[in-house]
């Protein structure tokens, strides 16, 4: 049963030697990950822009007044303990994140190995090599999304998965204890984005409907869930009430009007999510009884697949959960079949095919790689400087701030509210268009009193988004402003503006 777990009968010298192969596999894993942060974390846009509304917060700001982001807190909180870190020990952020994501990762593995032994009777190698497989598509399914909020959820909600499958095939009752620790790890993907509820809402549903019994819906593990959104949603409202007020208005009214065609969507969702699920389907046909725990993942899969819809952006890191939850029933049912441990050619295959998955997915990934070099006149001009974008793309705010460790007191990370608001203006009902031509009003006024207030050293205007960039530098205001700037480099599609006086040494 589940959580009632007997030690193992092992010599203490084959214990202490099993301890320090984890011990150093994890040391190696958490080296990995924190060298890998430190050389392209600050291209990762959203894992620094979080880092840097920590930092923020850490100073005092008010979360959704003085600094905003559109989404939650929990997007800042779950950065913030590594902002933290970086200032009270001097190392660096990036580090310490990629110190968390393995433990993270071990977490789950460490429960994931309890839930294939005790509730799905794995045998050690097959559940050897499957905890591997796991660890293996966490960490490198999409390389230039690692550590990503959803990187960090869906690995902390497989073990939920895992227990409704052991749940769905044996029907044992882990112990109490274990499912509400399980639900609460899960809890921090749907608190993320309740969309994800889906994902996780359909295999407890399969579950009741298998088991013919309403109560499965009510499992310790789902209320530990609910329990944890509810305190969520009240801590909001009373810590930061500035969310409902300010922020929700904006994401229902502006936010949300930014969607990708469908036609976008769907190439994606076929190469990381329909593929490697076609796969693991041809592979169950071998099997005289489907897999569960495959079967949860299925459903897990078409649950995160339909809230990847329903937010419609296209990024990629929002198909993580999907394409994770996809690849793991793949690994689960080439690995974890019988069949498999005894041929060596048919392990072969499926390793071959597991992997060719893989690597079609990790080179889609990279579609999202966008380096950002600085020009030299930029990085010269001034140690830290002051810096402001007249720009709505946080892929390229973001990066050049922190390599620039620029002094960046906006109080949105890029305008894409104005921007958003001066798109769809035009299209929108006479009632909305005035909402819109507000938020747009109020944007531009922002932009011009943060400017003059501040005098920052550094402007950088961006023309990819022509719209946006041509109302700001015609507004009279901030004309004004920009006559004591001159442009010191360009860059495709960037200006960088640098303060006439700093230029001159005047100042």
């Amino acid at each position: 049963m589940i959580g009632k777990i007997s030690a193992p009968r092992i010599g203490l010298f084959h214990a202490s030697r099993e301890a320090w192969k984890i011990a150093i596999v994890f040391v190696a894993a958490a080296a990995l990950s924190a060298a890998y942060l430190m050389r392209f974390g600050p291209d990762f846009v959203d894992i620094t822009t979080l880092l840097m509304i920590g930092e923020r917060v850490l100073n005092g700001e008010t979360l959704y007044v003085e600094v905003r982001d559109i989404n939650p807190p929990f997007s800042v909180w779950l950065y913030l303990p590594y902002a933290y870190l970086d200032r009270v020990t001097g190392i660096d952020a990036y580090i310490w994140l990629g110190i968390g994501l393995t433990v993270v990762l071990s977490t789950s593995l460490f429960a994931l190995n309890t839930i294939l032994r005790e509730g799905l009777s794995l045998e050690a190698p097959l559940r050897r090599t499957t905890l591997w497989v796991i660890a293996g598509l966490c960490f490198f399914l999409i390389p230039t999304q690692f550590a990503q909020r959803e990187h960090f959820c869906v690995i902390a909600a497989l073990p939920f998965l895992g227990l409704i499958g052991a749940r769905l095939q044996t029907g044992d009752q882990p112990k109490l204890l274990f499912a509400l620790i399980i639900g609460s790890m899960a809890a921090t993907l749907v608190i993320l984005k309740p969309h994800y509820s889906i994902g996780l809402g359909l295999p407890l549903c399969w579950l009741a409907w298998e088991r013919k019994d309403l109560r499965y819906l009510f499992v310790p593990e789902a209320l530990a869930i609910a329990a944890l959104v509810l305190i969520y949603g009240a801590s909001i409202y009373l810590i930061h009430p500035e969310f409902f007020t300010t922020m929700l208005p904006i994401a229902v009214e502006v936010y949300l009007l930014n969607r990708a065609p469908i036609a976008d969507l769907v190439p994606l969702v076929t190469l990381s999510v329909v593929l490697p699920i076609l796969a693991c389907v041809w592979i169950g046909t071998t099997r005289e009884r489907p897999n569960p725990l495959v079967i949860v993942l299925y459903l897990a899969t078409a649950g995160f697949t339909v809230a990847y819809f329903i937010m419609g952006k296209g990024w990629m890191y929002h198909l993580l959960p999907a394409s994770i939850s996809a690849f793991v029933a793949l690994a689960i049912q080439a690995f974890s079949d019988p069949a498999s441990a005894s041929s060596a050619s048919s392990l072969r295959r499926r390793l071959v095919m597991v992997g060719g998955l893989l690597a079609i997915t990790v080179t889609l990934s990279l579609k999202d790689v966008r380096p950002n070099q600085i020009p030299e006149q930029v990085i010269l001009l001034k140690s830290k400087p002051s810096i402001v974008f007249v720009s709505p793309d946080n892929n390229v705010s973001v990066p050049i701030a922190k390599r620039l460790q620029a002094d960046w007191s906006e109080r949105d990370p890029h305008d894409f509210v104005g921007a958003i608001a001066a798109a769809y203006a035009n299209r929108s009902t006479d009632a909305h268009r005035t909402r819109l031509e507000n938020y747009l009003s109020a944007e531009l006024d922002n932009e011009a009193s943060h400017m003059a207030r501040i005098r920052p050293d550094l402007i950088v205007l961006d023309k990819g988004s022509r719209q946006w960039h041509d109302l700001v530098v015609r507004d009279d205001r901030i004309a004004t402003i920009l006559q004591d700037y001159q442009a010191i480099a360009r860059q495709d599609d960037l200006t960088y503006l640098a303060r006439k006086d700093l230029i001159s040494g005047t100042d």
